[in-house]
This record gives C-alpha cells, structure tokens and sequence, in this order.
C-alpha cells in the first residue's frame, strides 16, 4: 500500500463515523474513561466492558486487512509506511507474534490500559466525540510502537515459561496428577482454574477486583512452581 493509495482512501474517508465503534454513547464512554484515567485505583471492569467493540474491531482488520475506509486503519499504515514498503506485512507479522505470545485480543486489551495508565494530558474540554477521536489516536500511536518492536525483536521460539503454561491450561489430556501435586493453596487453586477455562488476564482482574500487575506477580509464581515440579519429573 504506497503513500498515494493512503492519500487517496484519505479522500474518500466517510465524515460521518465514530472514532471507536462503540455500543454505548461517547459520552458514557468518555466519562467512564476520564474516571478511570483521573482515579488509577478505580475498577477497570466496567471500562474493560465498554471498550470490547473496539478491541474485537481492531482485532479484524489486524487479521483480515479489509477495511481500507477506516480512518484508524488508514493512520496507522500511513505511520508504517516509512518503516516498510507494505505496511500489511508488518501488521500480519505483528498478528502471528501476538498469537505466539498469548492472543491479540489480549495485546490489545493490555495496550489499551497500558496506554490509559501511562498518559499525561487528557482532553478535558474536549466534546465527547472529540475526546473519543483522541483517546483512539492514543491507542492507535501505541499500537504502531508495539508493531514496531514486534518487528525489531521477533519471537521465533516460545520462551520456557510459555510451554509451562500452554501444557497447564490448554493441553488436549492435561496431567492432572502433575498438577494436583503442585501444592497450590485454594486462591491459586482458584486462579488456576480461572486460567484454565481460558479466561485472560484482563477478565480475572475484572473478575477477582485484583489489579492486573498483581494478578501476574500470582501468575508467575504458579508458573514457576510448575515449571519446578515439571522438570523433577
């Protein structure tokens, strides 16, 4: 897709869609993410609910490329364009990476808040289809960065701890004795289980009112418990 191919969709860009298709207003939106920016102890759950239409769509047109009418698609291969001569390839490479390392629903989602965290200026007089617009653009200009380092530092081999936990939730006939014997209290138990049915991480913090950061400090002190029980087998 060359410069004058993006020139052009921007030419016959529709004026009269949203920034984030969303399946509430802006203005419930914008005020529920305004909340969680201005308060970073607030419950995410109800943000992490409003955004879903967004994160699927984004998820789309990662996977299928079709979507050459879209603003965010177009701005966001517009700002590859430098870096490579077909920005899809680069969007196609970023999908495969995310699937490697957990699933681009749940990339999305943690760059999302990633990005709801980290900000520093928020447009606050902004009407609420503005500050959607903006708030997309944020999440788009993350996006594009993560594409970037995705492409810089690829993942060809699963890590170890990966193997560990793909064999503990998605094994066809997981070793139920290996993990029996971990000795997990009940609220590991419990987290496990969670993981198990095929819950992200995002959905347990929602879920178990835990900040995410936390969650994964339990996480990775169940994985390394099995990968200890695994290699003494």
């Amino acid at each position: 897709m060359g410069t004058n191919r993006i020139m052009q969709l921007y030419r016959i860009m529709p004026t009269n869609t949203r920034a984030m298709p969303l399946a509430c207003s802006p203005q419930v939106f914008v005020n529920e993410y305004f909340k969680c920016w201005q308060d970073p102890n607030r419950a995410t759950d109800f943000l992490y609910e409003l955004i879903q239409p967004f994160l699927k769509h984004w998820e789309r047109m990662l996977r299928e490329h079709s979507y050459q009418k879209d603003l965010n698609y177009i701005a966001l291969c517009r700002r590859l364009y430098p870096i490579a001569n077909d920005p899809q390839t680069l969007l196609q490479k970023y999908v495969e990476h995310a699937d490697q390392v957990s699933s681009v629903q749940e990339e999305l989602e943690i760059l999302f808040f990633i990005r709801l965290r980290s900000l520093r200026y928020y447009p606050k007089k902004a009407a609420p289809r503005m500050a959607e617009y903006v708030i997309a653009k944020f999440f788009r200009d993350r996006l594009k960065d993560k594409i970037t380092h995705s492409r810089n530092h690829p993942i060809d081999i699963p890590v170890p701890e990966l193997i560990f936990k793909l064999l503990a939730t998605e094994d066809v006939h997981p070793d139920h004795l290996l993990l029996k014997n971990l000795g997990l209290d009940r609220w590991e138990s419990y987290l496990l289980e969670l993981l198990k049915l095929g819950m992200n991480t995002m959905e347990i913090s929602a879920l178990t009112h835990l900040p995410r950061k936390t969650f994964a400090n339990e996480g990775n002190h169940i994985w390394h418990k099995l990968k200890e029980k695994w290699q003494a087998t």
